[in-house]
């Protein structure tokens, strides 16, 4: 195998093992979302799972599954092990495999969370990670701050869901990421 999918690969592995160590894990098999009604009193919303602290620190590593140009993303490997005579065709299969559920996964918009703004389409769960990552964590870019106003200023309710549907995005894609450390694993100690 090329010493640059090696490498890839023991990244994947090692990202991997990093995000296991982080907090934001502990809560993910509770996310949900709080929302108390009082009619003469505001509304209260508290969203249950990983705190904004745990979030961003686990997001610093777990971007690099995700961007296109990072040596341990989805697509940099799509784009580079696929194609190489030294990596084992059963990794290949298995991976194709998972990179498509993935994508499906990502594509598709939460079903129970049919939420349409005017004429735009419905918001996929590809766009809620991209949006909060670009609008709230990493980058601050306006664009995004401003789709994250839209879909969350209205009222609280609605705050609630695209939170807990980001959390639970992010969970959904960390699941895959085990998959391909496990994937890489196997392939090395070939």
């Amino acid at each position: 195998m090329r010493d640059e999918i090696i490498s890839a690969f023991k990244l994947v592995v090692s990202n991997s093992e990093t995000l296991e160590t982080f907090s934001f894990k502990e809560n993910i098999r509770n996310i949900k979302m709080v929302w108390t009604w009082h009619q003469d009193s505001p509304d209260e919303l508290r969203i249950e799972g990983p705190n904004h602290e745990q979030v961003s620190a686990f997001l610093l590593i777990f971007r690099q599954f995700i961007q296109k140009k990072d040596r341990c993303s989805f697509k940099y490997l799509a784009d580079h092990a696929l194609d190489n005579p030294d990596v084992s065709d059963e990794w290949k299969i298995e991976f194709t495999k998972l990179r498509e559920s993935l994508n499906e996964f990502l594509d598709a918009h939460p079903s129970f969370m049919p939420i349409q703004f005017s004429d735009e389409p419905m918001v996929s769960r590809h766009e809620i990670l991209k949006t909060y990552i670009s609008g709230m964590y990493a980058h601050g870019e306006k664009d995004k701050q401003e789709l994250l106003e839209k879909w969350r200023g209205k009222h609280k309710i609605l705050q609630g869901i695209f939170d807990t549907q980001f959390l639970r995005t992010v969970t959904g894609v960390y699941g895959a990421i085990v998959v391909l450390s496990k994937l890489c694993i196997k392939e090395l100690d070939k």
